[in-house]
């Protein structure tokens, strides 16, 4: 494979030209064409590939002017392909891959918009596969090892930590709305109630750093008490018994 690293940006720079070509019109996909949406989920699959393979070796954010206007279609309609999805988009799948390496977190802040489309696909009827996506999206750029990368992908977050609790808060809503035995096994059956909400409130204890020492301020006030309430809101459901916290988690 890294043989034949000196043809990647030949390749990758096609790959992007095909996305284009095949981009998301915004029309049912009866009537955008039997082949688009196959050949487009191709092309993510390829350059997820070479973001994999040479995302460490091969400088991408050269191509972002590029790249970030192939893939613009189908961020704006991300939050929507999830919806009531048991499959996961292909697009989610290659900015997962691409917040899991440091060099490739460079070429996600160049488009901020990315990060607030995968943190609006955390919602209430967002089922398992997607919704694991979309959390490791987010536990990648807070836990990204290398340091200039780790400041970015924390900066990223922090700019969408009131968009994500209130995602966050879409999803306590529906749970709470959905707590009678014959809708808590059909919310369970489609993921509402899965064993993610460990992983919810190791996310939520990250930004919470970032709504209590006043990094994220209500735009209206200019004050984060707005934010800080809600964060409790949140947390406090996690305390029940039933969710079998330890002293630790506490």
């Amino acid at each position: 494979g890294f043989r034949v690293v000196s043809w990647v940006p030949q390749l990758f720079h096609i790959t992007v030209e095909i996305c284009k070509l095949v981009a998301v019109n915004g029309k049912p996909q009866e009537k955008e064409g039997l082949r688009r949406g196959p050949i487009r989920t191709l092309c993510f699959q390829r350059l997820c590939e070479l973001f994999t393979r040479f995302g460490s070796s091969v400088n991408f954010t050269q191509y972002s002017l590029s790249f970030w206007s192939a893939l613009e279609p189908s961020l704006v309609m991300l939050p929507e392909m999830v919806v009531e999805n048991e499959g996961c988009p292909a697009v989610l799948l290659l900015l997962r891959t691409m917040s899991a390496e440091p060099d490739l977190v460079k070429l996600l802040s160049d488009h901020e918009d990315a990060v607030g489309a995968v943190v609006r696909c955390i919602g209430a009827t967002t089922r398992r596969s997607a919704m694991d996506a979309s959390l490791t999206f987010v536990e990648n750029l807070l836990t990204v090892e290398d340091q200039a990368s780790a400041v970015l992908g924390q900066e990223l977050v922090r700019k969408f930590t009131p968009q994500l609790m209130n995602q966050f808060a879409e999803r306590l809503g529906s749970k709470e709305t959905d707590d009678t035995p014959e809708k808590t096994k059909k919310a369970s059956s489609r993921g509402k109630h899965s064993s993610s909400w460990r992983r919810e409130l190791e996310i939520l204890c990250h930004v919470s750093g970032f709504v209590t020492s006043g990094d994220v301020k209500n735009a209206t006030t200019g004050d984060n008490v707005t934010y800080v309430e809600t964060l409790f809101k949140l947390l406090l459901p996690f305390l029940e018994p039933a969710r079998g916290l330890s002293d630790d988690d506490i």
